[in-house]
């Protein structure tokens, strides 16, 4: 299946948001596994779907305050704002926070 082209950080895509493909193709680019990637977003579905889906870490920014059923351990992790980034990455051990099997 084509897919018209889209941009990322890491140069144009032929799959967009929310397709999967496209995110582990920007994970491939940079030499990581997706599992090793955080992708930050304004939207949960558009953005965050295709990221969870593709094994990355979603992070939904909602600076609204939207009320949805987006929050769960498959969906994207919700923050308020960019300031709260590095703290959610921080707990993650993907992301160097130790580990707690030793």
């Amino acid at each position: 299946m084509s897919c018209p082209p889209s941009q990322s950080a890491t140069g144009t895509q032929r799959c967009p948001t929310p397709a999967s493909r496209s995110r582990i193709a920007s994970c491939a680019a940079l030499g990581l596994p997706p599992e090793r990637v955080a992708y930050v977003g304004d939207h949960p579905e558009i953005d965050g779907r295709g990221a969870a889906a593709a094994g990355l870490l979603s992070v939904w920014v909602d600076r609204v305050g939207v009320l949805t059923g987006h929050d769960g351990p498959d969906g994207p992790r919700r923050i308020a704002s960019l300031a709260e980034l590095p703290a959610l990455l921080g707990t993650d051990t993907r992301f160097g926070a130790s580990s707690t099997f030793g």
